[in-house]
């Protein structure tokens, strides 16, 4: 099994939407990088803690792969936006130093989507970010290895199945018709 954390906003869709992803063995909603184990709830929502709120998806790599992940959470937020408040940022948290590089290639496939590539007289080198300061949109969603995982009160774990009438941010239906989700 391995792990990756995903902060994106509403954290009861991502929650919902993850756990009906092919490969993916558990979801647990709570809080990322919190600078107090022992946090509460109400410190948390009122940004005393720098804690993000997001969704630690545990699954299984010969079932799916951190790509298929991260492409599925870049579909459903926006890596440009700014956060409406500080608990609200997005981002990709890693415990593995190897997930870097994907999550790394990633950003940058995201930063380059829509550039022309890069023409030398010798070669051709596609959206190459290293040799060429290229003007990209800066994304502003968080890349970092995870300092610690604080998990969110038992009543708040799948809170849109507890809670049918609950506001939705995603359209899950439309995901399920898609084939993006089960």
């Amino acid at each position: 099994m391995a792990n990756i954390y995903f902060a994106g906003g509403y954290v009861y869709d991502l929650q919902e939407v993850f756990s009906r992803t092919l490969g993916v063995e558990a979801v647990e909603a709570g809080y990322a990088n919190c600078s107090d184990a022992n946090a509460t709830k109400e410190a948390i929502a009122a940004g005393q803690t720098d804690a993000a709120l997001c969704i630690k998806v545990q699954y299984s790599p010969r079932k799916t792969d951190l790509g298929s992940l991260l492409q599925l959470f870049f579909k459903l937020i926006n890596p440009f936006a700014e956060p409406t408040h500080p608990k609200y940022r997005t981002g990709v948290y890693y415990e593995q130093g190897e997930d870097l590089f994907q999550i790394e290639y990633y950003f940058r496939f995201l930063r380059m989507r829509g550039t022309e590539p890069v023409t030398t007289d010798s070669n051709i080198v596609m959206n190459d970010s290293v040799t060429r300061n290229l003007d990209t949109r800066p994304i502003l969603t968080e890349m970092e290895r995870l300092r610690s995982f604080v998990a969110a009160p038992e009543e708040e774990q799948f809170y849109l199945r507890k809670h049918p009438n609950a506001p939705r941010v995603l359209d899950i239906d439309a995901l399920v018709a898609d084939g993006l989700i089960q």
